[in-house]
C-alpha cells in the first residue's frame, strides 16, 4: 500500500499508522479526561476521517459543532459547557462543570452530524446503562447519559489528569517486565469487573489505557471507552454485544475472530491484552504490517514472533497463551491471566501457561524448513506480482475519481459522493487492487448509511468482510500446498543422503535416522 492508500486508510479509521510518529498521541499528558475517545485531541488530525455528513439539517448541526456552538450551553439541566477538548471522527468531547456540585466533567457527544433512528437511540440507551453500571477504580466512570435538543446522544464522564499508555510507549519505547506486569494487572482488575458484569470492551489498545500517578508516584491505570465505538458502528437490537459480518476494532490489537467479523466474547479482550503486553516489552505490537488488510491477515494466519532474551520464558508463555488463534486455547477468563501474572511477579512459575519448548535440530526437518521457506517466499512474491498486475491506467483513474469524491464530501453533497464512490469501486475492481477495493467499500458503506440506505451499506460491509476472509484463506491454501511440496522435496533429499551413506537403508530409516 503506498502513502496515498495509507492516508486514506487512516481517514476511514480502519488502521492506525504503523510507523507511529513520536510527537503524536492524541491525548496530552495534562488535563486528561477519563473516558476520552483516543481520537479526541491531536491524534484526530491523523487517525480520524472527516465526519460523515447527513441531511442539510445534520450538516448544519455539524457546522455548528465545528463552530463550538455548544460552549456556554447547559446540558442535562446542570452541566455548563466550558470548552471543547477535542474532536474525532466518532465523537466530540467537551469540558463541562456541574453547576450545583461545582465539579468538572467530560461530556462526549457521539457522532455529531450522524442521524440516529429510534432503534439506534434504544440501543444507545441500553448500552449506556451498562456503562453507567460499571463502577471500578480501574475503569472510567460514566456518570449519566442523555440526548440533547439536536438529537445527539451524549455521555457524562469523570474528568481526570493522566497520560495514555500509547503516549508513554512513544516516549520510553519499552517498559521493564516488572513495570509491565504491575500496569497490566491494574487493567486486568477493571476488565475482570467488566466481564463479570457482562460487558466486553472489544477495543483495548494503549490509547485506551490512561496512567495516573498518586502523590507518592505510584502508577495506576484507568481503562476507558467501553463500547463507545460499538454504539455507533453496530446495528444490533438484541442483547448480544457483537454482530457478525462486521470487522470492528483497531487492527493491531484485534483477535482473529474479530478480523473474521465473527461474534466475540471476553477472550477477544484477552487477545488484545496479549498484543499490548508484547508491545510494552518489545516496543511494537506483534503484527505491525504496512496496511490494515495485511495486519488482519497476520492475526488470522501468522504466529507472533518470539520476544527475545530480554523477556523471561515464563512471560513469553503468558503472552503465547493470550495470543492463541483458537479462543479455546487462550486464557478462558481474566482471573487465570491475573494468577499467572501474579506468579511471575513473585518469582514463581505460571500455572496456566507453559513455556515454549526449544526445537531440536533434525536433518530432515531443517531441510523441509528451508524448502518450505523458499516456496512460501515464492508464493508471497507471486501474490505481490498478481496485485501489481493492476492496470496503471485504472489506478490513475481511481485516484482522480476519488479526489472528486473527497471534494463532494467537503461540500457536504452526499448523493454526489455516493455516485462518485460507485465509480471508484468499479475502477478499483478493474484494477484488481485489493487496497483500493477495501478502502472504497468502507467509504461507500459509510456514505450509504448516512443516506439511510442501510441495506446497501450492510451489503458492502459484508463484501469487505468476505474479501478479507477469502483472501486470507486462499493465501493460506496456496502456502500450505507449496509447503507440502517443499516437505516432500526435503524428504526426498534426505533419502538420497541416507541411501548414499548406506545402500541397505530403508524408507523407514529416513524418518528415524534422518531425525
Amino acid at each position: 500500500m503506498d502513502k496515498k492508500d495509507l492516508k486514506i486508510a487512516k481517514e476511514i479509521e480502519l488502521v492506525e499508522s504503523p510507523s507511529q510518529p513520536k510527537d503524536r498521541e492524541g491525548l496530552q499528558a495534562n488535563s486528561r479526561l477519563e473516558g476520552a475517545d483516543p481520537a479526541t485531541n491531536s491524534e484526530a488530525s491523523e487517525h480520524t476521517r472527516e465526519l460523515t455528513q447527513g441531511s442539510p439539517q445534520t450538516s448544519q448541526i455539524q457546522h455548528s459543532a465545528n463552530s463550538d456552538y455548544l460552549i456556554g450551553k447547559v446540558i442535562g439541566g446542570h452541566y455548563e459547557i466550558l470548552s471543547r477538548i477535542g474532536q474525532g471522527g466518532m465523537s466530540t468531547v467537551y469540558k463541562a462543570r456541574h453547576q450545583l456540585l461545582k465539579r468538572d466533567v467530560a461530556i462526549k457527544f457521539l457522532a455529531v452530524g450522524r442521524q440516529f433512528d429510534g432503534k439506534a437511540i434504544q440501543r444507545f440507551q441500553e448500552e449506556a446503562r451498562a456503562a453507567v453500571g460499571l463502577q471500578h477504580s480501574s475503569i472510567c466512570s460514566t456518570r449519566e447519559f442523555g440526548i440533547n435538543e439536536d438529537g445527539i446522544p451524549y455521555l457524562v464522564m469523570d474528568y481526570v489528569e493522566g497520560t495514555s499508555l500509547g503516549e508513554l510507549l512513544r516516549q520510553e519505547r519499552t517498559f521493564s517486565q516488572p513495570r509491565t506486569i504491575e500496569l497490566i494487572l491494574g487493567v486486568c482488575a477493571g476488565l475482570q469487573h467488566a466481564h463479570e458484569s457482562g460487558v466486553i470492551h472489544r477495543d483495548i489498545k494503549p490509547a485506551n489505557i490512561i496512567i495516573t500517578k498518586d502523590k507518592s508516584g505510584i502508577e495506576t491505570t484507568k481503562l476507558v471507552d467501553f463500547g463507545i465505538a460499538k454504539l455507533i458502528r453496530e446495528d444490533d437490537s438484541g442483547p448480544d454485544l457483537t454482530q457478525t459480518g462486521e470487522v470492528f476494532g483497531t487492527p493491531k490489537y484485534m483477535s482473529p475472530e474479530q478480523c473474521h467479523g465473527n461474534k466475540v466474547d471476553q477472550r477477544a479482550d484477552i487477545y488484545a491484552l496479549g498484543c499490548i503486553l508484547f508491545e510494552m516489552l518489545t516496543g511494537q505490537p506483534p503484527f505491525n504490517n504496512e496496511s490494515a488488510i495485511q495486519i488482519l491477515f497476520a492475526h488470522i494466519n501468522e504466529e507472533p514472533p518470539a520476544l527475545g532474551n530480554s523477556v523471561s520464558k515464563d512471560m513469553q508463555a503468558i503472552i503465547d497463551r493470550c495470543l492463541q488463534k483458537d479462543p479455546s486455547l487462550r486464557y478462558q477468563k481474566i482471573a487465570d491471566l491475573i494468577a499467572d501474572l501474579d506468579a511471575v511477579r513473585d518469582g514463581e512459575k505460571p500455572v496456566h501457561a507453559q513455556p515454549r519448548k526449544p526445537a531440536k535440530p533434525r536433518v530432515a526437518v531443517v531441510l523441509a524448513t528451508v524448502f518450505t521457506l523458499i516456496t512460501i517466499f515464492a508464493v508471497l512474491l507471486s501474490s505481490l506480482a498478481m496485485n501489481r498486475r493492476a492496470d496503471n491506467n485504472f489506478t490513475n483513474q481511481w485516484e482522480s475519481a476519488h479526489t472528486t469524491a473527497l471534494q463532494y464530501r467537503r461540500a457536504k453533497n452526499l448523493a454526489a459522493e455516493e455516485t462518485q464512490l460507485e465509480k471508484c469501486l468499479k475502477l478499483a475492481q478493474e484494477s484488481r487492487n485489493d487496497s483500493l477495493i477495501s478502502v472504497t467499500l468502507q467509504e461507500l458503506s459509510n456514505v450509504e448509511e448516512s443516506l439511510g440506505k442501510t441495506q446497501d451499506a450492510e451489503a458492502h460491509r459484508k463484501t469487505l468482510t468476505n474479501k478479507i476472509k477469502v483472501g486470507g484463506l486462499s493465501k493460506l491454501f496456496i502456502m500450505a500446498a507449496f509447503s507440502l511440496i517443499g516437505v516432500g522435496i526435503a524428504i526426498f533429499v534426505a533419502s538420497l543422503i541416507l541411501f548414499g551413506k548406506n545402500k541397505n537403508a530403508t524408507l523407514r530409516d529416513v524418518f528415524t535416522k534422518g531425525k
